[in-house]
């Protein structure tokens, strides 16, 4: 487990690919959201630079088409 900040992740992945097209704030948004699994410590938002990426595309759906009806769980 290799604990990272946001920012450090995203780093970390703009040497790895310098062509990435994924931004910061879309990396933020993801934590926010609950699809890259982070700990609270302190103020810091810790990610796992290990899991990261595998969560972010494990188990996503396409998105819908336009015109179709999504459904939204409670």
């Amino acid at each position: 487990m290799r604990l990272r900040t946001v920012k450090q992740f995203w780093r970390e992945m703009r040497e790895a690919d310098p062509n990435n097209a994924m931004g910061l704030s879309a990396l933020k948004a993801a934590v926010n959201d609950g699809v890259i699994t982070s700990y609270q410590v302190g103020r810091r938002r810790l990610v796992d630079a290990d899991r990261a990426l595998e969560s972010l595309f494990a188990g996503r759906e396409q998105p819908p088409k336009a015109g179709e009806v999504r459904r939204i769980d409670p």
